[in-house]
């Protein structure tokens, strides 16, 4: 820390000190958020990974279907430096999409399922994206956005497609009207590209993208709360998502293998990928996946998963302190510093 203040954070640093002196010169990895999962994950394949309505994904089997995924979109034509649009909550299929175009060097952009049609539409041309990803229930919104800009395909996910008990027919009864769509595939669909050898379904990028380092290159773009007018994309870096978990784990947090995190927080800000999705993933604990929360049951998913971790805002803590059903539980699961 700078001896004599300047008052400006990024010269005086003042963060620093909370860590200790061999933590502040702590590198950071200097490799894609993908190679940094699988290094730190390669040797516990049988692991739990992800639960997602009662349903568990080990390690191993989310890297078969990162890699499968991988091959879908290489051979739908996505290359190095394409910006894919993904219109989702956080399931399982957004989280293989995420490391998937990862491994390519492409790039998924989180856009809030709620935001309007304009506002997709604003996003898909703000990146020339040909391929979006989008939820069943909003399917119907993203054919209208599509108009006027160079998308050619879209992939639709479901809530249903990687669940134990979501009702399989109610996403069965939305792909009907959009089956007369050729643009629609269906996320199984999707998948079986990986068996299609150099088939490209759309023309090759003509961007002049010269390879970045990796660490420095994009690795996801989110997007701010718009509180000032339109949200505002925000490319985060290979780095920036490897130095969150990196800082998190030197500020005395007690993460460990094996410990449980209860994932509350959306995939398209920053807080909600990088320490809601990469963090407990790279640190080898099994991520539990509440795509639609609701603050009003926070604590009734306390009560029946109890995480040893947990995420969320100021608002989120409050229902959990005026919770009638906490005050007299016993919370010894949650994990201290």
């Amino acid at each position: 820390m700078s001896k004599n203040k300047q008052l400006y954070a990024s010269i005086d640093k003042p963060w620093q000190k909370f860590y200790s002196k061999k933590n502040i010169k702590k590198a950071i990895p200097s490799c894609s958020i993908y190679d940094f999962l699988y290094k730190n994950n390669r040797k516990h394949l049988d692991d739990s990974a992800i639960e997602y309505d009662g349903k568990l994904i080990t390690f191993g089997e989310l890297f078969t279907q990162i890699d499968i995924a991988e091959l879908a979109f290489k051979n739908l034509g996505v290359q190095e430096g394409d910006v894919i649009v993904i219109v989702s909550l956080t399931i399982p299929e957004l989280i293989i999409s995420f490391y998937a175009l990862n491994k390519i060097g492409a790039v998924p952009n989180f856009v809030d399922p709620r935001t309007s049609v304009e506002g997709i539409q604003a996003f898909i041309k703000e990146v020339d994206s040909k391929l979006i990803i989008c939820l069943d229930v909003c399917y119907k919104k993203l054919v209208r956005a599509i108009e006027n800009t160079l998308v050619e395909h879209i992939v639709v996910i479901s809530l249903a497609d990687s669940a134990q008990s979501f009702n399989k027919k109610i996403y069965a009864v939305n792909k009907c009207s959009a089956l007369l769509n050729k643009k629609f595939i269906t996320w199984n669909k999707f998948l079986k590209f990986a068996s299609h050898s150099n088939k490209f379904f759309f023309a090759k990028s003509t961007k002049n993208n010269k390879t970045k380092s990796i660490e420095k290159s994009c690795a996801v773009i989110v997007h701010t709360g718009g509180t000032t007018g339109m949200p505002k994309s925000v490319m985060l870096s290979n780095k920036n998502l490897n130095a969150s978990v990196i800082q998190c784990c030197c500020s005395g947090f007690n993460f460990c293998r094996h410990d449980t995190w209860l994932g509350i927080m959306p995939p398209f800000i920053s807080y909600g990928i990088a320490n809601g999705v990469h963090l407990p993933l790279c640190k080898g604990m099994k991520l539990i996946l509440i795509p639609n929360f609701n603050p009003k049951t926070y604590d009734k998913l306390l009560l029946k998963h109890k995480p040893n971790h947990v995420t969320g805002v100021p608002t989120y803590y409050n229902s959990i302190i005026k919770s009638k059903l906490v005050k007299n539980a016993d919370l010894s699961f949650l994990v201290s510093p």
